[in-house]
């Protein structure tokens, strides 16, 4: 049956159309691919948010956040269940398996809270179920300042001028601006004038609510004619509200309240370089281009708004453009892949003298490229950052099976005169050395690139496949968040690796026939020299068998020792830092006016220092309470030493802040490294003790070497008024506590009622009592209510008051409160501070059902550093699988399985000389590593193989084979280094994370594996074909049957009772 290099070469114009039309196809698909920054991907959990203005966050806990809690614990697949409780909502998020369905989770959850519905309290207006996308990251992050103005009154101008341009931008989906409101109605109750006119204020607040509509009554039909009655009571302007009657006796509601129209009181404050800034957030349709709505954006901002009169002297500053950032990466990538592949071909050169074997194998690269462009648009697949660092890493490997197959139709068409002669005169690889002087005339190109080919199919094929097969485990092993990233990288690589594959069978052999007809020049000097240099090598292995067994032990004895001089192994080691937040612990109450002087005074330290420190911005946000200041620095690339020292600067610089102290944290970050943010989770069922067992926690994390930082999360703190009703008292007046809690509710909160239409939009219209009256709590105390006999009375009378400092927020896990201490390490050993840590917590007295943990990072980092190993060795068993196949052998695979170990070996030297941390992307270079590596084990055993089924003994095999097979097997992993070393050595990284990891743990994986696999890896092969002859005579003993051994005995084996 003819094979696909025949028909390449016996049918070359079908080929060469089926090429070009490869070609057109994949150039199409190149543009037609969307730029993205991620992959779409849904992420498996469900937020539920549950708004319940002016209350607590314990009246929360109890009313809303734990019966929803009850009933979504019944849904099948949730992984965790955390929520959050504070003066305002409820918040609960449910987290699912990778790859359950997000659209029927989002069903089932809210089937659930149906159920519950009836026991949440019954003035919840609306509850909102929402799940994530990487679709719903905004595509451009911008602040809006301006020298001296608050902005924060002025919504109105920034809706017309900002926020309604840009939603009308092609591909917008959503425009949030933060740190100012809407303009709204209010209607500011006065207290003296309610209790002076004897206002009932549970039925102006029913009339109001009534007033404010137009009703449909129904339709007249007046002969055949269908005349529709409608009733107009909706407010048309701001007087008819004032002229609302409120009473029969000429009352008004202007006459005991005053009717503001206007931006409401903004509860989080923010500052940018000094200036007061509002935050601008850009969301696009979910099928809208990434890069095309964010450039429409972002032009527009930096074009037409930056222009427009009306905005003079208000700056817009866009800190975050998906657009900048993915063409940023995608052309760092490019560039690199450029430069990568322009090196591969110099070394191509180098080891072939000839532009036309050169330009034949160069040719693998863009035609393999173009091929998987179809292949990613047939797969729906976006030309996001995961996938070029797939296409990135394949480049190197692109060309592997290219020069396998040159190499082998080079060697066939230059012996083809060989192959004639009889088996006796091919007794020793000397004898194969001078005929190969054979004039390559006499040969048949097309004779020699169809058998050259086919001749290495198997090898190739095989070796393709264990590169690719190594991603399997990710596409149907046990999914988290890593492996569905590590799946991107993995489509790309094999789709890259299998169209090289194709291309090498089809185009290689093509044009090998067709420019292979002239005399060869020969190999470079410089390769003779090192073949016979390496032949030497070999020998000496044979020779001093027991002196390689020594060297083999050692070097896999010393992978080990670079862990032990430092080489860091935390999973985010050695990322971009940037940007550093800085936090404010305020040891005592902080109203937003006085938690933004403590942000004045840290940022003005900043200002001043601010050229020393290399600090391009400093961005600041404060609330009651509450304070953070992140700083961005100007250069592009800080480094965690650098980081380090900064932040040492701050601690011991800036000035003592009274009443609060500065700390360094990352929300997002629970890392490792030198520079690790981390968080200890302390669980039971009281806060207050949980608070009590946070503080002795936070001091023995203090006194581990190298820790900073520890806060505990119930260190924020907000006053809060009890009030405890007299019920006796309360009777005796007709008050009952329903109706004290409504009097609470509407006068600290207000009353929302029917929104009010100002004739372009629709505003908020809400009914409560002035500020100016309820403002201290002695005016609380002196409200006057009434019990159901009319008679009036204070709250003052009905209940005591006292004002307590209870937590903002209160977190809960999985059913279980909740409260975490985050801290920062800036020592250098991570793994051996979070020793300390645990046997320092393990000691502690817990109460029963109290509990603690590391925080969901780091477990989440465990579990995916478990799921690795495991992955690795399904890996490893694929690859043997595949080996095994391709040799018709179960000993031969394990010596090439030997190549790995070589390699790492290589890894943690090369990581360790380099400075370069065993991370994230490292770990990922590990995996591509594994079925890298074995392809040159691959190329010499089968090749070996080829030649004892040709007759030739074990050694002379192996010398020969190892000789005929170290260009190739140098070239590919020549190229595959080379064209790493731009990404090597550049900064290009994703999401902080640079590809320099991957990409040297790849280069010093490969290079220390190639030059094992080619002087160690004979001497293993030896020792496991021995071994299996002589488990196979074991075998036949112990059987006492006279079998033959699995493969004729030659001049030169070694004796089959002798592993040696």
């Amino acid at each position: 049956m003819k094979g696909i290099a025949d028909i390449s070469v016996g049918r070359p114009v079908t080929t060469g159309m089926v090429l070009v039309s490869v070609l057109v196809l994949g150039v199409i698909a190149f543009t037609r691919l969307p730029l993205a920054f991620f992959p779409d991907l849904d992420f498996p959990a469900v937020f539920v948010t549950v708004p319940y203005p002016n209350s607590s966050p314990q009246q929360i806990e109890e009313q809303i956040v734990k019966p929803i809690e009850e009933a979504l614990a019944t849904l099948p697949g949730v992984t965790k269940m955390s929520s959050q409780a504070d003066a305002d909502q409820g918040s609960i998020q449910i987290f699912f398996d990778w790859g359950e369905s997000v659209d029927i989770a989002r069903m089932k959850t809210a089937e659930k809270i149906d159920e519950v519905r009836s026991e949440l309290p019954d003035d919840i207006e609306q509850i909102f179920i929402n799940t994530f996308s990487t679709t719903q990251i905004p595509v451009v992050e911008a602040r809006i300042s301006a020298p001296g103005i608050d902005l924060s009154g002025n919504y109105d101008l920034l809706e017309k001028r900002v926020l309604n341009p840009i939603s009308r931008v092609p591909g917008v989906a959503k425009v949030e601006l933060n740190g100012v409101e809407p303009s709204e109605v209010r209607i500011n109750l006065r207290l003296y004038k309610i209790a002076e006119h004897g206002v009932d204020l549970g039925d102006l607040a029913a009339r109001l609510m009534g007033a404010n509509r137009n009703v449909s009554l129904g339709k007249l039909d007046s002969e055949g004619q269908v005349i529709h009655v409608r009733s107009f009571g909706a407010f048309n302007n701001l007087g008819d509200i004032e002229q609302f009657p409120v009473n029969d006796r000429g009352l008004v509601l202007r006459d005991v309240a005053d009717i503001t129209y206007r931006e409401p009181p903004i509860s989080i404050g923010r500052h940018l370089n000094g200036r007061y800034a509002v935050a601008l957030s850009v969301f696009k349709e979910a099928t809208a281009n990434t890069v095309d709505t964010a450039r429409r954006v972002t032009a527009l901002i930096e074009n037409e708004i930056a222009a427009d009169p009306t905005l003079e002297g208000i700056n817009l500053f866009v800190f975050n453009d998906q657009a900048a950032e993915i063409t940023s990466g995608l052309q760092g990538l490019l560039t690199e892949g450029l430069l990568g592949g322009a090196l591969a071909m110099v070394v191509l050169f180098l080891f072939l003298r000839r532009f036309d074997t050169t330009f034949i194998v160069g040719l693998a690269i863009p035609m393999s490229i173009i091929a998987t462009a179809v292949g990613l648009f047939v797969l729906d697949k976006s030309l996001n950052v995961l996938v070029m660092m797939g296409l990135m890493l394949g480049i190197g490997l692109l060309v592997d099976d290219a020069i396998v197959v040159l190499e082998s139709i080079f060697r066939e068409h230059t012996n083809a005169a060989f192959r004639s002669e009889p088996a006796e005169r091919r007794a020793s690889g000397a004898q194969r050395g001078a005929l190969q002087e054979f004039s390559e005339d006499s040969a048949d190109a097309s004779r020699a690139a169809i058998i050259g080919a086919r001749k290495v199919w198997g090898a190739v094929f095989a070796s393709t496949v264990t590169t690719a097969i190594v991603f399997l485990p990710m596409i149907v092993g046990q999914r988290n968040q890593l492996t569905v990233f590590l799946e991107e990288i993995g489509w790309a690589i094999t789709l890259c690796i299998f169209s090289s594959l194709v291309v090498s069978m089809t185009l290689i052999p093509l044009m090998a026939s067709r420019l292979l007809s002239r005399k060869d020049a020969g190999p470079p000097l410089w390769t003779v020299w090192l073949s016979e240099q390496y032949v030497r090598i070999l020998r000496w292995t044979f020779r001093h068998r027991f002196s390689t067994f020594g060297i083999t032990v050692a070097i896999f004895a010393s992978t080990a020792l670079p862990f032990a001089l430092g080489l860091q192994t935390a999973m985010f080691a050695g990322v971009n830092q940037r940007q550093m937040r800085l936090g404010y612990e305020f040891t005592d109450f902080h109203y937003k006016e006085e938690a933004e002087l403590a942000v004045n005074e840290v940022e003005a330290w900043f200002f001043e220092h601010q050229d020393e420190l290399q600090i391009e911005s400093v961005y600041s946000h404060y609330a009651e309470n509450d304070a953070a200041t992140t700083l961005t620095f100007k250069a592009a690339h800080v480094s965690e030493d650098k980081a380090k020292e900064v932040r040492e600067r701050i601690r011991n610089e800036v000035p003592k802040i009274a009443g609060a102290r500065l700390t360094f944290d990352d929300e997002d970050a629970e890392t490792g490294g030198d520079s690790t943010f981390f968080r200890v989770n302390l669980f039971g069922e009281h806060i207050d003790r949980l608070a009590l067992l946070a503080s002795d926690v936070e001091q023995r994390l203090a006194a581990i070497e190298g820790i900073e930082d520890a806060k505990s999360s119930v260190g924020s703190l907000r006053q809060e008024i009890q009030v405890s009703l007299n019920q006796e008292l309360a009777a005796n007046y007709g008050v009952s506590p329903e109706s004290l809690a409504q009097t609470f509710a509407f006068t600290l909160g207000g009353r929302r009622l029917r929104r009010y239409n100002t004739g372009d939009k629709e505003v908020e219209l809400i009914l409560m009592m002035s500020q100016q009256d309820v403002s201290t709590l002695d005016d609380l105390k002196s409200f006057v209510v009434s019990g159901e006999d009319g008679r009036g009375v204070t709250l003052g009378t009905l209940a005591e008051f006292k004002v307590v400092d209870k937590p903002k927020t209160i977190e809960r896990e999985n059913r279980k409160t909740l409260v975490s201490i985050r801290s920062s390490y800036e020592g250098e050993d991570w793994d051996g501070a979070r020793k300390q840590i645990e046997e320092s917590l393990n000691g502690m007295a817990f109460p029963v059902g109290y509990s603690w943990s590391f925080g969901e990072r780091i477990q989440e980092q465990d579990r995916q550093l478990e799921q690795m190993i495991v992955n690795y060795l399904l890996a490893l068993a694929l690859i043997y699988i595949v080996m095994a196949s391709q040799f018709e052998s179960l000993v031969h695979p394990f010596a090439i399985l030997f190549s790995i170990p070589f390699a790492f070996w290589g890894v943690t030297w090369f990581l360790l000389a380099t400075n370069t941390p065993l991370n994230f992307m490292a770990q990922i270079g590990l995996l591509v590593l594994m079925g890298i590596v074995v392809k040159n084990g691959i190329v010499l055993i089968d090749h070996i193989n080829n030649l004892r089924r040709e007759g030739y003994d074990r050694e002379t095999a192996i010398e020969l084979g190892g000789k005929e097979r170290l260009r190739p097997i140098l070239m590919t992993a020549s190229t595959a280094v080379l064209a790493l070393v731009p990404m090597a050595i550049g900064r290009t990284g994703l999401a902080g994370l640079y590809y320099f990891p991957l990409a040297r743990t790849v280069i010093g994986g490969l290079m220390a594996s190639t030059f094992l696999t080619l002087v160690i890896l004979p001497f293993i092969y030896v020792l496991f074909d021995n071994l299996a002859v002589w488990w196979g005579k074991v075998w036949r003993e112990a059987l006492r049957e006279d079998v033959a051994p699995s493969h004729p005995q030659t001049k030169g084996d070694e004796p089959a009772h002798k592993l040696w």
